[in-house]
């Protein structure tokens, strides 16, 4: 009787399962304007715009004039304050000077100001409450790097749910009901939910973590279970797939925005 074969034995090579992604800080970008468009963060912007639009379409009263001086309050203290002063903060950009990073986030700075200014004349003294919100999200938030400041709750709120509260107070100037703070807090998870994502993709400001010196520890970086070291060798499959979840949470939120708008 002829003896069995012994199992055949394939060896496991996880580089090839799964190979390595390159590290967003190792490529190099190539002119000014891309790396300008990077750092303005489109994809992470869109939703808090979305929100803010949440909470003016669900007003009982809705003045386009309020949302349009609300939407360029929010790319100027967003876009061209709070992600500059981050990037000043964490590095990362390769082509654009420092400088113009700093004028940038002081023009957009200036323009909140201006912008809050002239809600205060058009619609009261109240519009300062963003004022005041607005310096804590853009300044505070991205210069204070105190785990009381700068959290997964803080986050949430200053990204997701904010702009879904203070919007509709801002059109409706009357205290949120019980169904728009459920709304805000949805938005809330979904904007801490929305940078995990982003945790899952390779490295892009590597540079925060060796300046921060560290020592032995590996802080996590936008996920409460994923570190820096970890995002330095992503698999590129999981990057893939994290890219891909980004693009379709950004649909999901516009697809409901315009729901809100038709209902």
């Amino acid at each position: 009787m002829p003896e069995p074969e012994a199992p055949v034995t394939v060896a496991f090579d996880p580089q090839k399962a799964l190979p390595l992604a390159t590290p967003r800080w190792e490529l190099r970008r190539g002119s000014y304007w891309p790396e300008f468009k990077a750092f303005c963060h489109p994809i992470m912007f869109w939703p808090i715009l979305l929100f803010a639009l949440w909470g003016t379409l669900l007003s009982p009263t809705v003045s386009w004039l309020k949302f349009f001086l609300e939407a360029l309050f929010l790319v100027s203290g967003v876009v061209f304050a709070a992600y500059r002063l981050n990037a000043l903060t964490d590095g990362g950009f390769k082509v654009i000077p420092r400088s113009h990073m700093m004028w940038t986030g002081v023009a957009g700075l200036a323009g909140v100001l201006a912008i809050a200014g002239v809600g205060v004349v058009l619609f009261g003294p109240w519009v300062l409450i963003f004022l005041v919100l607005a310096f804590f999200a853009i300044v505070i938030y991205n210069l204070v790097r105190h785990p009381l400041v700068h959290n997964s709750f803080t986050y949430g709120m200053v990204w997701g749910g904010f702009p879904v509260v203070l919007s509709y107070i801002y059109q409706a100037e009357a205290w949120p009901t019980l169904g728009i703070l459920a709304l805000g807090a949805a938005a809330g998870i979904f904007g801490r939910a929305y940078t995990w994502n982003w945790g899952r993709t390779t490295c892009g400001v590597h540079e925060v973590c060796l300046r921060e010196k560290w020592g032995n520890s590996d802080p996590t970086c936008h996920s409460n279970s994923i570190t820096c070291g970890m995002r330095l060798v992503m698999p590129r499959p999981i990057t893939k797939h994290a890219r891909l979840r980004l693009r379709m949470d950004l649909a999901m939120v516009l697809f409901i925005t315009i729901g809100l708008a038709l209902a």
